[in-house]
């Protein structure tokens, strides 16, 4: 008996560590980005953010009266309102959230354009908010689990 099953299941935990090298990594680093990306807008739409990964959400900090007097005689985003602490004035910056891929099995979540990224870090200092809570990331966790699960039943 030449095939044992210990053979068996070495050659199978090789097959898959072979694929966390290349495809199956970048498939896996491409959905949690994406993922993280959508949890953060969201979650900062509905007036939330998180200072620090892993902990947990807080309320973001009320404008002034003087501000929302001002955003009252502007045309704002239809995802906020005057008095809502969301970070969203036109929409442009939390929409300008997505996944990029920094380099084989690497993706980043971003701001596109070099304004975005300068209002996220203005706003940032009163209202953190480009992290991840520990629910998120155990959310993130669960959709990587799943899409390594279904990357291994279509490789089998």
């Amino acid at each position: 008996m030449s095939d044992t099953p210990g053979k068996g299941v070495s050659k199978f935990i090789a097959d898959i560590r072979k694929g966390l090298n290349g495809k199956v990594k970048d498939a896996i680093s491409e959905v949690a980005a994406k993922t993280g990306a959508q949890l953060i807008q969201r979650r900062t739409r509905e007036g939330k953010g998180v200072a620090t990964d892993g902990n947990a959400t807080y309320t973001l900090k009320k404008l002034s009266a003087r501000y929302i007097d001002f955003r009252k005689r502007q045309t704002l985003s239809p995802h906020t309102t005057a008095t809502k602490s969301n970070l969203t004035f036109t929409g442009e910056m939390l929409g300008s959230l997505t996944a990029k891929r920094d380099s084989p099995g690497r993706w980043l979540i971003i701001l596109k354009g070099s304004r975005n990224r300068k209002l996220a870090k203005y706003v940032a200092k009163a209202r953190p908010f480009m992290h991840l809570s520990g629910g998120e990331i155990a959310t993130i966790k669960s959709v990587a689990r799943k899409k390594f699960d279904e990357l291994v039943k279509t490789k089998l």
